[in-house]
This record gives structure tokens, C-alpha cells and sequence, in this order.
């Protein structure tokens, strides 16, 4: 026979109460935290008045963010900072997508004027990361200036694409309707079983990762897709690093060289609505890009993954780490500083 179960005593009541009350910390004009990016924490608006301190702005997922803040204001005072994720109120999650009117009016309504709130990301100090690779000799002066601008126009692409579901050019009239689209995909064709290529890809806004395997004639059909929809001088520019088809006889080098080839192509073309021109088309060949990774066929997880609020530290790191190095003018630096660690100056390089 089975044993028998024995009784799970059940945890003290004192425990269950602290775990029942227990709240994100508090911080106030007279005592304002210090809180870690990623960190949940509470506010509290101390003073008087309708003007709450502080400017809304809605994401496309419905999230809150603070937008401004004028100085001197009660939400600066409380040590709120623009990037903080508003969640709720008095204790009460405001639900995702209810309006930024519904929100601000919850806060107006209320007595105690204590917000929760989850610590956004800083922006990527891009002038300290240029000057630290020119100075370890990765970026030449002018290297330097073009990645301030590229990162730039990056992340201004990216917060429209967040906010808004569009990209916008900065140069003409061009607006990319991105709503359907994911906005920070990475790949890397990893291996080579003499009939498919392994390209594994990282969704960063999820965390979610997987493998598809794809011959080279799909990669020869986004060649043809990129040529038909992309501008002439895009096309031209790309076309120039797709590699070879695999000769008669085939060696360890060139299976790698050709993987190599191939990864570049697809992480150029991905970066293309967040570095390059912007035209009619962009959105399509984004489309075709996301399906030939399989993207469509996961797209549900995906969404779901990213609504996860377990995930928010580790996918603002992936993001922002992904947005700096979708730049043209970190192509080459990542391999020169991993061959350098590699060696035995890689202590100089990045110390």
C-alpha cells in the first residue's frame, strides 16, 4: 500500500501577514530612494494642487511611462524620473491599456497621491561609449562621430516604433506603419549539415529564442525579395556581401566563411527600419524578413512572453544592447574587441 501522507503544518500567521502586507518601499520628498533600473517602487506626491508634476505617455502595448517632468515639481521631488513606468495607485494596478486620461484621473482622485511605479532604463550614454572605443583604438575619431549620430537616429526610431507603431524618417515624409512588425529581432546562422543552415534567432523584447533551418536557396529567395523591394543603391550595398553558392568540393573555412557571410546579410537587412532609408516598402520587406525566421508561427508566445513583468530587466538590456549594435559603425568592432580578449591584450582594450 501507499504510504501514507503526513500533514503539512501550516506557515506561522505572523509570516503570512508579513508577506500579505509587505510593499514595494517608499519614497518621498524627505527621504527619496535610490532604486535600480528595473526596480519596483512607491511614490508619494506630497503638496497641494491639481498639477501633478509630471507628463504621461501612452506605449503601444498600453503601458504609462513618465515623458516629463518640469523643475521644480512634486513627482521630481519624490524622486520619480522620466523613463518610470506608472503602475497603479494607493495600492490598486491601473489594467494595461486603459488610457492615459483614465490614469491621470485615478491619480487626481486620489487621497494619499502614492504612486507605484517600476523604474525605467536610462538611455545609452552614446558620447561615453564613443569615447571609450576611441580611446582603446576600436573607433577613429570620425568612427566616433558617425555612431553618436547613428545611435541617435536609432533610438528615435525605436521610442516611435514603442509609442506610436510607426517609423518616421527625420529626412522626408516617409512614415512606416510598424504596428504588426517586432521591433528588435537578432540572428546568427550557426551551423551547416550539408543540407540546411541552422539560424538562430533572439526576439529581444521576449527573451524568446529558437532555431529554424533554412537552405540556401531561401536564403538566394530574401536575396531576390531584398533586390525587389529595397532601393537600388540598398540592394547594391547588400548584394555585395551575399556570398557564393557552396562549390563541388567544400571545406571546413569556407562552410564557415559562407555562415558568416550569411549572418551579416540577414543582420543588415533586419537593422534596415531602424538604420537605413526609409521607403514605401520597408514594412514588407521587414514582413518577409520576420517570416522567412519563423517569426508569424510564434508571434502569440511571443506577445505573451513580452507581458511578462519577470522579463523587464533582461529584455531593456537586450533591446538597448540591441539597438547599439544595429549601428553601421559598430560593423567590425564587437569581433575586433572579442579577438582582443581572445589574445593577450585584451586587458588593455577594455579596462
Amino acid at each position: 500500500p501507499a504510504p501514507r501522507r503526513l500533514p503539512t503544518p501550516d506557515p506561522p500567521v505572523d509570516l503570512v501577514e508579513r508577506l500579505v502586507v509587505a510593499e514595494p518601499p517608499l519614497s518621498t520628498a524627505q527621504k527619496v530612494l535610490v532604486v535600480a533600473e528595473g526596480g519596483t517602487f512607491r511614490a508619494r506626491l506630497d503638496g497641494d494642487g491639481p498639477n501633478l508634476g509630471l507628463t504621461l505617455k501612452a506605449t503601444r502595448d498600453g503601458r504609462a511611462l513618465v515623458q516629463a517632468l518640469p523643475a521644480p515639481s512634486r513627482a521630481r521631488a519624490a524622486g520619480i524620473r522620466i523613463g518610470d513606468e506608472v503602475l497603479g495607485v494607493d495600492g490598486a494596478a491601473f489594467e494595461r491599456g486603459v488610457g492615459l486620461r483614465h490614469v491621470a484621473a485615478r491619480i487626481k482622485a486620489s487621497s494619499t497621491k502614492v504612486l507605484s511605479l517600476r523604474r525605467g532604463f536610462a538611455p545609452v550614454d552614446v558620447e561615453v561609449l564613443a569615447a571609450v572605443l576611441r580611446r582603446r583604438g576600436a573607433l577613429s575619431e570620425d568612427g566616433a562621430a558617425a555612431l553618436m549620430g547613428e545611435v541617435a537616429e536609432v533610438c528615435r526610431r525605436a521610442a516611435l516604433w514603442d509609442e506610436r507603431g510607426e517609423v518616421v524618417s527625420d529626412l522626408d515624409d516617409v512614415s512606416v506603419d510598424v504596428v504588426e512588425r517586432r521591433p528588435a529581432l537578432c540572428c546568427r546562422v550557426v551551423d551547416y549539415d550539408a543540407e540546411a543552415y541552422a539560424v538562430w534567432t533572439l526576439d529581444a523584447r521576449s527573451g524568446a529564442e529558437w532555431r529554424v533551418r533554412r537552405s540556401f536557396a531561401r536564403f538566394r529567395e530574401v536575396r531576390t525579395i531584398v533586390k525587389r523591394l529595397a532601393p537600388r543603391d540598398v540592394y547594391e550595398d547588400l548584394d555585395r556581401t551575399f556570398p557564393d553558392e557552396a562549390a563541388f568540393y567544400d571545406t571546413v573555412s569556407s562552410i564557415q566563411e559562407r555562415c558568416r557571410a550569411l549572418e551579416n546579410y540577414l543582420r543588415s537587412c533586419l537593422s534596415l527600419l531602424l538604420t537605413g532609408p526609409l521607403h514605401n516598402n520597408a514594412g514588407r520587406l521587414h514582413a518577409a524578413l520576420e517570416d522567412f525566421l519563423d517569426v508569424p508561427a510564434r508571434l502569440a508566445s511571443l506577445e505573451l512572453l513580452e507581458r511578462n513583468p519577470d522579463a523587464h530587466l533582461r529584455r531593456a538590456a537586450q533591446v538597448a544592447a540591441h539597438q547599439v549594435l544595429a549601428t553601421p559603425s559598430l560593423d567590425g568592432v564587437v569581433s575586433t574587441i572579442v579577438a582582443a580578449c581572445r589574445g593577450k591584450e585584451g586587458h588593455d582594450l577594455l579596462g
